[in-house]
């Protein structure tokens, strides 16, 4: 674990963790969800600034897009 905050709100905490892999974070959070321990449970995957830069990089090679039902 990274960092543990309380906050005011919808929610009551933010944990942030390390994890080595998305499969990885998505079975931590399945365990933890299915102890029953909280009422709900968010995961979000945080991108760094240069994955972004990445990812609109990798953008620019799309050469097209249909919206899904056209």
């Amino acid at each position: 674990m990274e960092a543990y905050y309380l906050m005011f709100g919808p929610h009551d905490g933010c944990a942030i963790f390390e994890m080595p892999d998305t499969i990885s974070a998505a079975a931590a959070a399945i365990t933890v969800a299915s102890s029953g321990a909280f009422a709900s449970l968010q995961t979000h995957e945080l991108v760094s600034s240069n994955e972004f830069l990445e990812a609109l990089d990798k953008a620019k090679s799309v050469t097209s897009y249909r919206v899904p039902g056209t």
